[in-house]
């Protein structure tokens, strides 16, 4: 995954796109089991207090079987994340997503299906709602977000590699982030490597190839 923090700043959008991927079992996984993953952006999350909240939208991609299926989500964490009923995704349509932070307290999540033309939105405010921490973004592709940030259902799958793309984030005053690149690790293995490129993130599943 990939996360941006800033000093002194307020970040009010983030944006990206990116292809959905076909997850498969892990090296040495079992082809009749459920792995399940997800990729998202968000403003909030990594850099910020445990008590604040994050705004994100994303993908979920699951191997269930022998069979692979996709839903799309929002949440504003830590409350549960919804699935968004008005559109349909599956695994190799090309996404993009957008999170809009008008205050710590509201903004809008847009999830754009590039490969059949459809799209949704929706806007979200409460004064019941977490604060939201809006000196942070992240892309990432992780395990599927869990109630309470509890532990996944399923394990993490192959997923080959995942970009986002047109990745872009407006910032307000005009600053320059500082960038962390993290990688999903088992144990004391990386499953996963990030690189970036100009307006590129791509993680790329390693698995046991290291």
């Amino acid at each position: 995954m990939l996360t941006q923090a800033t000093q002194n700043a307020a970040v009010h959008s983030v944006t990206g796109a990116f292809q959905i991927p076909a997850p498969a079992p892990p090296p040495g996984g079992d082809i009749h089991e459920v792995y399940e993953s997800a990729a998202w952006i968000g403003i909030g999350g990594y850099n910020c207090d445990s008590e604040s909240a994050l705004l994100r939208t994303g993908v979920t991609f699951i191997y269930a079987n022998g069979d692979v299926n996709a839903n799309a989500w929002y949440e504003w964490y830590p409350s549960v994340d919804r699935t968004y009923y008005d559109i349909n995704v599956s695994i190799g349509d090309l996404i993009t997503a957008s999170v809009t932070a008008y205050t710590s307290r509201s903004g809008t999540v847009t999830l754009i299906n590039n490969s059949t033309g459809a799209q949704t939105s929706v806007t979200l405010g409460s004064a019941e709602y977490a604060t939201l921490c809006m000196n942070s973004v992240e892309y990432i592709v992780g395990d599927t977000p869990q109630p309470n940030g509890g532990e996944p259902s399923f394990p993490f799958p192959a997923f080959g590699t995942l970009a986002f793309s047109d990745a872009f984030v407006s910032i307000t005053p005009s600053a320059s982030p500082l960038t962390n690149l993290l990688n999903i690790e088992q144990g004391e293995a990386a499953l996963t490597s990030v690189s970036t490129e100009y307006d590129t993130i791509t993680i790329k599943y390693i698995g046991d190839s290291e």
